[in-house]
């Protein structure tokens, strides 16, 4: 059951890499557009609070 576990951590370990290369190396808009769109998006539920 030892080698099962290590197996299933291994899987888990190399599909988590994958996942995250995908995300901010592969990615041509990366994690800082989406920063950037939901400052936007806060921004403006803000100003339309205001106005509102």
């Amino acid at each position: 059951w030892m080698i099962k576990n290590m197996m299933k951590a291994g899987f888990w370990g190399f599909g988590l890499f994958w996942h995250a290369m995908g995300i901010f190396v592969f990615s041509k808009k990366g994690p800082s557009s989406w920063e950037s769109r939901k400052i936007r998006e806060i921004m403006d539920k803000i100003d339309d609070e205001k106005t509102g």
